[in-house]
């Protein structure tokens, strides 16, 4: 169990890394946050798992993944800060672009 959640963990962090790296207007950015999603649904699922389980005794283990988790929440975050400033500024631009083709347009 616990490797598995060592693969998710590593598996998410790539993902973030993967996202934060990307361009805006890559498409590939919509298949890595559904990626994104499914894993961070795996980890809940096998670290609930974890902490049913009456065998595991080490709170290391349990604080440790808890500090997993607030690092993804941080870093997801960012990304998400990140990636709605591209949006915006994208869609300034855009808007830019139209005003320069309307005058253009109007001469």
């Amino acid at each position: 169990m616990l490797s598995e959640l060592e693969q998710l963990n590593s598996a998410a962090f790539s993902a973030i890394t993967q996202i934060e790296q990307a361009k805006p207007e890559d498409e590939q950015v919509d298949e890595l946050v559904s990626q994104l999603q499914v894993l961070i649904q795996r980890r809940q699922i096998v670290i609930q798992a974890l902490v049913n389980d009456d065998s595991v005794t080490d709170r290391a283990v349990l604080e440790s993944q808890f500090d997993y988790t607030q690092s993804l929440f941080i870093k997801a975050t960012r990304v998400l800060e990140h990636r709605k400033l591209l949006l915006q500024a994208g869609n300034a631009a855009k808007r830019q672009i139209n005003v320069y083709k309307s005058i253009d347009a109007n001469r």
